[in-house]
């Protein structure tokens, strides 16, 4: 026995209920897409539906902070994002840690001028987007 990999239906004697049906076939939106509709008329050609990305969120890469970006349709629908990061992380340890010991251990060390890690601005530059989160519009 074997399987069908693609099924045909029709479907005869639909009532015509105002959440499935529409007037006109121009009347189809992305919205629509994945629903089952219901439209009278006859089909001389067709294409998919046209939409494109106005508003999406991106994460940034080293602290996670969310920014919300609009495409410009003037530069190709490209999305702008901020050159850098303005996020708040937790900076690693001093790279000269050894020689502020030895500064402690002659007694010329401040405590206040280092306090192992701080918190300082991310400064990154790449970005993630966040699927799930595109909003679009119909043209």
């Amino acid at each position: 026995m074997s399987l069908k990999k693609k099924l045909d239906v029709r479907l005869t004697n639909v009532p015509p209920l105002k959440e499935i049906t529409l007037e006109t076939i121009r009347n189809i939106r992305q919205c629509h897409v994945n629903k089952y509709m219901v439209v009278y008329g006859t089909v001389i050609r067709c294409t998919s539906v046209k939409n494109r990305e106005t508003k999406k969120d991106f994460a940034c890469k080293n602290c996670g902070k969310i920014y919300t970006a609009k495409s410009d349709i003037l530069e190709y629908n490209s999305f702008k994002l901020p050159p850098i990061c303005g996020g708040e992380v937790e900076k690693p340890h001093n790279p000269f840690i050894s020689m502020l010991n030895a500064m402690k251990r002659k007694g010329t060390f401040n405590k206040k001028a280092f306090s192992g890690t701080h918190i300082g601005q991310c400064n990154s530059r790449f970005f993630l987007p966040i699927h799930g989160t595109a909003k679009y519009k119909d043209y």
